[in-house]
């Protein structure tokens, strides 16, 4: 009887190895993969490497709270639109050589110029991949849970000093009243002004928050210094946030980043309205500048590069 322990094991071809994965991490970088790894590949890979980072996400990753349900009362409890969910394409994910479906669902909150959830520093962090849920519902209650710690987040956060909304307890105790503080005036955008668009910064009704304004967003901070390095290093200068009263929904917030005699920014690039804070018009702003200069650079140094090739 032959005894496997006695039999020689052939070398792994480790160069060829290693030329096969720098060939294939080449090709997706570009853009176009003619000679994809088959599944049979990608499935004899999971045994080597775990394809998921960390361990599977659980239903106590969630807890116990119906976060669905409480975003959709807290959007009925301040009069706004609903969030919406979609559910995206599933994806098979090797496991032990095993493909099995995982699920992603992303919510889209109206109340903050449709922002999505998970995002990045909301349920999805540098470097790392959205959960893959094994139940649909799961997901699902994944995107809530991050939409709704986000809107909670920003709307039970009073504004900042120099006017603006805050929300104010009604006679019944609920967080839903809102009351204007007597600085607010010049937060309002001056009668005859489009609806979205700015007013003149001359009528002294136009609010333009400063960097030293205080927030009620912990990521903001971090956010403008991204955008700083990036608009200096772009040279396109650093823009004026401006923000006014949304005639549109009474209480909230519109705005638009200004950038002075740079004919390169799209006139609309950033523009929110609808948000519930000042300082979250700002992020939202920011975050839009953020991923432009981001488009914008890419581009150019593709440019360059071809043009030294």
């Amino acid at each position: 009887m032959d005894n496997d322990n006695d039999a020689s094991v052939m070398p792994v071809p480790w160069g060829r190895l290693k030329a096969w994965i720098e060939a294939q991490e080449q090709a997706e970088e570009s853009g176009f993969n003619s000679d994809p790894p088959s599944k049979a590949q990608v499935a004899a890979l999971s045994h080597v490497v775990d394809f998921l980072d960390g361990p599977e996400p659980t239903a106590e990753m969630i807890g116990k709270l119906d976060y669905v349900s409480e975003l959709m009362q807290l959007a009925q409890n301040k009069q706004v639109a609903p969030p919406k969910f979609e559910e995206l394409t599933p994806i098979d994910v090797p496991v032990d050589g095993v493909f099995s479906k995982r699920f992603r669902t992303v919510c889209y909150l109206p109340a903050a110029n449709n922002k999505q959830f998970p995002c990045l520093g909301h349920g999805l962090y540098d470097g790392g991949q959205a959960p893959l849920w094994k139940s649909k519902k799961l997901s699902k209650q994944y995107a809530a849970k991050c939409a709704y710690k986000y809107w909670k987040a920003h709307s039970g956060a009073s504004t900042s000093s120099n006017g603006g909304v805050r929300l104010a307890s009604n006679s019944n105790g609920n967080n839903n009243a809102r009351v204007r503080s007597n600085s607010s005036a010049k937060a309002r955008a001056p009668s005859g002004s489009a609806p979205g668009t700015s007013p003149s910064s001359s009528t002294g009704d136009l609010t333009t928050v400063e960097d030293t304004d205080f927030y009620d967003s912990e990521t903001l901070p971090s956010l403008l210094d991204q955008v700083k390095r990036e608009t200096a290093y772009l040279k396109l200068g650093y823009p004026n946030f401006e923000i006014w009263a949304d005639e549109e929904s009474p209480g909230a917030f519109a705005g638009k980043p200004v950038f002075r005699n740079n004919s390169t920014i799209p006139a609309d690039m950033g523009h929110v309205k609808g948000a519930l804070t000042r300082a979250l018009a700002k992020e939202l702003m920011a975050e839009a500048v953020l991923k432009f200069c981001q488009t914008y650079r890419k581009r150019k140094e593709g440019l360059v590069n071809t043009w030294r090739e």
